[in-house]
């Protein structure tokens, strides 16, 4: 039977409901949310919940594994196709099965597929019901596409404080879904506009896989994941080069990793030493480029003649550089 969870027991004093007793619930987008939806519990197969929304939370199994499709393109974090991987899923799964379910999972009737469910909360509980083969506890409300994000990242911040990293792949899912930024805010509790533009920033500019292998590095704040942003921006660091490093730290913690890859930013690179045309060496290293021709034999008359000529000749390779880069950023 459904029952109204804002029934606050007015029928038993006989006393009527001030007119502006809605007034906090509206204020408070996780009160208004509940105000407006009926309740209903019930038994349901598993296999009727269907996922919905994005994501907010990463595991060390969620995102660990790393694909790659076509060789070295299309690298993209995945995850772990077998839940039993996920320790901390294995005991609640035990726990479930000793004990049975405690807290019902949270749903929506479907609003693609009739008799269906999407998933709001509890994913974790519905996961483990399934490897038991067993029915889910259930909470159904019927919310709009809104409610149930906003639900979702306010009933999920109270279960567990996302770290920075995951409030940023929220916001960034949220908006690439097609949602506002001021939705999106509601949805991580209310942040700033200044909060918001931080956590995008580093969201758009991190690639998902990068961040997957990292994890969620719950101790780590803005600074660090900003660093990590700006080498991508700056294009310091590739989504290659940074898998590459992360597959060596798997045996860490996930701010450990963080660490690491952003300390790899700066360690000295090895100079790279080459030939070129006309008796020229090139030397590439971390922090300068240098050219020399020794001025013996058949090139001393060209190292002259460069050494006299060498402003011009830079500034015509500029020039061609400019032009190259405003064509390829068109």
């Amino acid at each position: 039977m459904a029952r109204n969870i804002f029934n606050n027991g007015n029928q038993d004093t006989g006393k009527t409901p001030p007119q502006d007793s809605g007034l906090i619930a509206d204020k408070l987008p996780s009160l208004a949310i509940l105000k407006a939806a009926s309740v209903q519990e019930k038994l349901l197969d598993t296999s009727l919940i269907d996922e919905w929304g994005p994501e907010d939370r990463l595991s060390e199994t969620d995102l660990t594994a790393v694909k790659s499709q076509g060789g070295d393109a299309d690298l993209t974090a995945v995850k772990s196709p077998d839940p039993t991987d996920d320790d901390s899923l294995v005991a609640l799964i035990g726990s479930i099965e000793t004990s049975g379910q405690s807290t019902p999972i949270e749903v929506r009737p479907s609003t693609e597929d009739p008799g269906r469910y999407q998933i709001i909360c509890g994913r974790r509980r519905l996961a483990a019901c399934r490897v038991l083969g067993i029915q889910v506890n259930a909470r159904i409300q019927t919310l709009t596409d809104e409610q149930t994000l906003l639900r979702k990242g306010l009933e999920n911040s109270n279960r567990r404080a996302r770290s920075f990293y995951e409030n940023a792949i929220f916001a960034q899912a949220i908006e690439n879904a097609g949602y506002s930024r001021s939705v999106a805010a509601k949805a991580l509790g209310g942040k700033s506009h200044a909060s918001m533009s931080q956590l995008l920033r580093v969201g758009s500019a991190i690639p998902y896989s990068v961040g997957g292998l990292i994890g969620s590095a719950p101790q780590s704040g803005r600074p660090k994941w900003d660093k990590l942003a700006t080498a991508f921006i700056d294009e310091t660091l590739d989504e290659k080069t940074a898998i590459k490093r992360l597959k060596d730290m798997q045996g860490l913690s996930s701010d450990q990793r963080l660490e690491r890859l952003i300390a790899s930013l700066v360690e000295k690179q090895p100079q790279v030493i080459r030939k070129a045309p006309h008796g020229a060496t090139i030397k590439a290293g971390q922090g300068a480029l240098s050219i020399s021709i020794k001025r013996t034999g058949a090139n001393a008359k060209f190292a002259d003649w460069l050494n006299g000529n060498i402003d011009r000749v830079i500034e015509k390779a500029h020039q061609e550089f400019e032009a190259v880069k405003e064509e390829q950023e068109e």
